[in-house]
C-alpha cells in the first residue's frame, strides 16, 4: 500500500506542477472558464475532452466523471460520480441556492462497494437535505475506542450498513432556518477476524437498528452553497435515540461554524472550520464521533482510526485558482477524541496538513471534483477523492 500511495502522490504533485506552470503563462476568469488554451493544439484537445462529460443550459447543469482513488480504508476505488444542479429563479449574488443532487457508485480492490446519494433541495420556504449511503465493506478495520489506540493493532470485520441522514428545514429568513433532523441506520457487524480486539462488551458489537431525530438551527450567510467565498455557516443539531425505534439509547449534540474570506477577484480564499460532537452516553462504535475522513481531518490513516463518545476538530484552508478549471488548496488542522468532555486536553492532539487539486466540473459554476493528499501525526497519511469542498 505504501508504494501505491507514494506513486499516486507523485502523480498528483506532477499535475500540480503542470498547472502552476500553466498559470504563469495564462490567466482565465474562474466564473466563465471557456475552453483550454495552452497554445499546444494536442494538449488543448485532450483538456477539452472534459466538456463531453458535462451539459449545461438555462435550467440544469450535469457533470459525470469516472472515479479512481485510493484511501487507507478502501484501497484503490473505481467507479463514477456526478453532480446535478437544478437552477432556481433566485440569482441574487449575495444568496444563491440551487438544488444539488450528487450520486456516486464505487467498487474497491478490497471488494468494498459504496453507493451514495447526497441532495440539497431549495424550495420557496423550505430546504430539504440529506445523504443516503449504502456501504458493503467486507474488509473494514476496527482499531478500538479511545485516543490511545495503536495503528498496528486492529481487527478486520465485515460492515454492511444503510444510513439515511436527512433534514427538513423551514426558512424563516433566507439566511436563518429551523428544522427537524433524523437519522435512520441499519448496521451489520460480522466476520470479526480477531474477536479479542472487538470483545462482546464493545458498544455496537452486534450491529443493530437505530433511529434518532431532533431539532436543527442554521444561520447561513454564505454567498454560494457549494463554493463560498464570503460569509459564514453556523449549524446546531441535537439527535435523540432514546425512543422505542432504536436498539441503542443516547443523545448527541454537535455545533459547527464555518467562515470564509476572499480577495477582491475571489481567486484567493481563506476558509475556517470548527466542530464539536458530544454525547451523554456510550454510542455504538459505528456511530461514534470521529475526526478522520474526507470531510474532517484529511491525513488521518483510517476513518475509524480515532473513535469515542466526544470529539472536536478545527482546520483552516487556503484555496487558490490556478488556471482554467484547476484550483489548488492547502490546509492544516488539529483535533482529538475523548470518552468524556472534561478529558479534552493539549497532550493528545492529532495534527494534519496537506495539499489538493480541484477541477471545476462545469464551465460557469464552481462545482469541484477534488483530490487531496493529507499527512498526519505519527506518519499517518491519506489520499481522498470527493465532490465539492471539504467544508
Amino acid at each position: 500500500m505504501n508504494i501505491k500511495f507514494l506513486f499516486i502522490t507523485l502523480i498528483l504533485l506532477l499535475n500540480l506542477g503542470t498547472t502552476l506552470q500553466a498559470q504563469s503563462n495564462i490567466s482565465n476568469e474562474v466564473s466563465d472558464v471557456g475552453s483550454a488554451d495552452t497554445g499546444v493544439k494536442t494538449i488543448d484537445k485532450l483538456l477539452n475532452v472534459v466538456d463531453y462529460f458535462s451539459h449545461e443550459d438555462e435550467k440544469y447543469a450535469i457533470a459525470a466523471y469516472p472515479a479512481v482513488a485510493y484511501s487507507p480504508r478502501d484501497g484503490m476505488r473505481f467507479g463514477g460520480l456526478s453532480i446535478i444542479k437544478i437552477k432556481n429563479q433566485n440569482t441574487d449574488n449575495q444568496w444563491y441556492r440551487p438544488t444539488l443532487l450528487m450520486p456516486q457508485l464505487t467498487w474497491s480492490t478490497k471488494n468494498q462497494v459504496k453507493a451514495e446519494l447526497g441532495y440539497d433541495v431549495y424550495l420557496k420556504h423550505w430546504n430539504l437535505q440529506g445523504n443516503l449511503n449504502l456501504a458493503l465493506l467486507p474488509n473494514d478495520e476496527f482499531y478500538g475506542i479511545g485516543r490511545n489506540t495503536s495503528s498496528t493493532q486492529f481487527t478486520r470485520y465485515t460492515s454492511n450498513s444503510f444510513d439515511y441522514l436527512g433534514e427538513f428545514n423551514y426558512m424563516v429568513h433566507q439566511k436563518i432556518m429551523f428544522g427537524l433532523a433524523f437519522n435512520f441506520r441499519h448496521q451489520e457487524v460480522t466476520d470479526i477476524e480477531q474477536p479479542e480486539l472487538m470483545p462482546a462488551d464493545t458498544p455496537g458489537h452486534e450491529g443493530g437498528l437505530l433511529f434518532g431525530f431532533g431539532p436543527v438551527f442554521r444561520w447561513d450567510t454564505r454567498n454560494n452553497n457549494f463554493y463560498p467565498t464570503s460569509g459564514h455557516w453556523l449549524n446546531l443539531q441535537a439527535l435523540s435515540y432514546n425512543n422505542g425505534l432504536s436498539d441503542y439509547r443516547f443523545l448527541t449534540f454537535n455545533a459547527e461554524i464555518r467562515k470564509f474570506w476572499s480577495s477582491a477577484n475571489e481567486k484567493n480564499i481563506l476558509a475556517f472550520q470548527a466542530r464539536i460532537d458530544v454525547s451523554n452516553h456510550d454510542r455504538p462504535f459505528f456511530m461514534m464521533a470521529g475526526i478522520g475522513g474526507s470531510k474532517r481531518l484529511r491525513g488521518i490513516d483510517h476513518f475509524n482510526r480515532f473513535l469515542d463518545n466526544n470529539a472536536w476538530f478545527t482546520q483552516i484552508e487556503f484555496r487558490k485558482h490556478l488556471w482554467w478549471r484547476f484550483s489548488g488548496a492547502s490546509w492544516a488542522g488539529m483535533g482529538q477524541t475523548a470518552h468524556r468532555v472534561e478529558e479534552f486536553d493539549l497532550q493528545h492532539l492529532q495534527a494534519v496538513g496537506g495539499l489538493g487539486i480541484r477541477f471545476q466540473a462545469t464551465k460557469t459554476d464552481r462545482m469541484n471534483v477534488r483530490v487531496d493528499v493529507g499527512f498526519g501525526s505519527g506518519g499517518q497519511k491519506g489520499l481522498y477523492l470527493s465532490i465539492l469542498e471539504a467544508f
